[in-house]
């Protein structure tokens, strides 16, 4: 009868977390991060799928998995800070997920996924310290003679053929620039084979926090369950219709506060829109921009301690409850008033990546909003917000690493700017290089707002180029789209 090798022994596992981290260094040494994270996403689905075949069959699994290679692909097409943070966020969720399958929020995978890759060195050695016993590696030691003397072998004559023969290094280095076959690693290679070692350890090795961290999750809860039992008078029946005046009187004087407020800003943003002086725009967005949303953020705050327990059962609530959609409604009027202020601010001095990161954080707050609303009306938990909260942070996070910013930014603040009047040192030295293409498409628009000369055009243009070209680095590890497509239209490619 034919036996299958078994994925779940240790030295199995101790194979594969070896020859792991050397593709880990192999993907990632002297590279740009690029084309090498989609292999390296692949390669860790691919062992999680052969590892756990169940897990093809879970909806959250595939989910993540999903998530995690579309992160991979956006570092490949955008390559961008966002689409980075979502794929080493995406990557810490599914390795976190992928050893405590029950764990049901995504900030409990997220926190497992940390302590696997910190502790993977120290789960190995205990998993192979506590494993070891001489039948139960009988198994091992029959399959090692397979696995071991192919491997010893075929590294030996490579090895071999790599010195011997200029071609077969040449044809090798064109795949995998500075092999493990030179031998001759530097340090950056040993620390980044220990990186490896971490990152690779944390797919393979169950975490020693892995039962810890399911059993704090598992009274968490997403419908909310009335607290029954016999009540201590100052928090019976009592009290809770106390607590219920109290917020009802709250959420009123609260209502009120920010009544005015929006009279405020439909008046003086809405209805004169654009009569604002640079001055007061200036002064809206650097210095009431933030507090606005920090207030919105202690709106919703409010609302989940008010609803976080008996007091959604308590008959006849729908005053609080009402109260409670009044002022979540306000809240949302002030996000589109924090919103439009940001737009007049944009109008005046063009985007940046600040007055982006405000629209961008504003849309995830009215997803908030709306979150905090289906936990009043549904009697939902505040585990049940923060879980939607992070699926749609990372959804937002996902889809916002899909637009090419930087080309945003230099197309519109060319366009919009008046003569004279445009940030040039923002668009050539903040901006990422790869926006040369645009700039080189807009050059007469840029000529014109800048009031630059041909020369100082051409040095300005040629600047940026030097730019590029460091950030490009040639081979298919560090490719990505957006800088290999800059690089190639780069018109003073040839003649720097």
């Amino acid at each position: 009868m034919k036996k299958n090798i078994n994925l779940q022994h240790p030295l199995t596992k101790l194979a594969l977390w070896m020859t792991g981290a050397l593709i880990y260094v192999q993907l990632f040494y002297d590279a740009y991060l690029g084309l090498n994270v989609v292999v390296f996403a692949l390669t860790a689905i691919g062992t999680a799928a052969l590892s756990y075949p169940e897990l093809r069959h879970q909806s959250a699994s595939r989910w993540l998995a999903g998530a995690l290679l579309s992160s991979a692909v956006l570092v490949a097409w955008r390559n961008s800070d966002l689409s980075i943070i979502a794929f080493f966020l995406s990557f810490l969720i599914f390795t976190g997920h992928l050893h405590q399958r029950p764990l049901r929020f995504l900030w409990f995978a997220g926190m497992l996924g940390i302590t696997k890759l910190l502790g993977s060195p120290i789960a190995a050695l205990y998993q192979l310290i506590r494993s070891w016993q001489p039948l139960a590696w009988k198994p091992a030691f029959r399959w090692a003679p397979f696995a071991v003397l192919p491997a010893g072998l075929g590294l030996a004559f490579g090895t071999i053929y790599y010195h011997a023969n200029p071609q077969f290094a040449a044809f090798w280095q064109r795949f995998w620039p500075g092999s493990w076959l030179q031998f001759n690693w530097d340090v950056g290679q040993i620390l980044l084979f220990m990186m490896g070692c971490f990152v690779v350890g944390g797919l393979v090795w169950p975490s020693l926090w892995g039962d810890f961290l399911k059993d704090w999750e598992a009274p968490f809860r997403s419908v909310l369950k009335r607290k029954r039992g016999t009540p201590k008078p100052e928090v019976g029946t009592l009290g809770l219709k106390r607590e219920y005046q109290t917020g009802v009187f709250s959420l009123a004087v609260l209502n009120g506060l920010l009544f005015v407020a929006n009279l405020a800003d439909l008046r003086f943003v809405w209805i004169n829109y654009g009569q604002a002086t640079p001055q007061e725009l200036s002064q809206y967005v650097h210095e009431g921009t933030y507090l606005l949303i920090l207030s919105i953020l202690m709106a919703m705050g409010v609302l989940l301690w008010f609803f976080r327990g008996n007091l959604n059962f308590l008959p006849d609530n729908e005053r609080l409850r009402w109260l409670a959609h009044l002022w979540l409604a306000q809240n949302a009027m002030l996000v589109l008033s924090v919103g439009l202020r940001n737009w007049q601010y944009v109008a005046n001095f063009g985007l940046a990546y600040k007055r982006l990161g405000v629209f961008g954080f504003l849309i995830a707050t009215l997803g908030g909003l709306w979150l905090v609303y289906l936990k009043t009306r549904e009697q939902r938990t505040i585990s049940f917000v923060l879980q939607k909260s992070a699926q749609l942070a990372l959804v937002l996070l996902l889809l916002y690493s899909t637009v090419n910013w930087d080309r945003m930014i230099t197309r519109y603040n060319i366009r919009q700017a008046s003569p004279g009047q445009l940030d040039t040192d923002f668009l050539t030295r903040e901006v990422s290089p790869v926006n040369l293409p645009t700039l080189w498409e807009e050059r007469h628009r840029l000529q014109i707002a800048a009031g630059w000369t041909d020369e100082q055009l051409e040095r300005k243009l040629k600047s940026v180029s030097r730019q590029l070209s460091r950030q490009y680095q040639p081979g298919w590890r560090s490719w990505n789209y957006t800088t290999s497509r800059a690089y190639h239209s780069d018109p003073f490619r040839e003649v720097r």
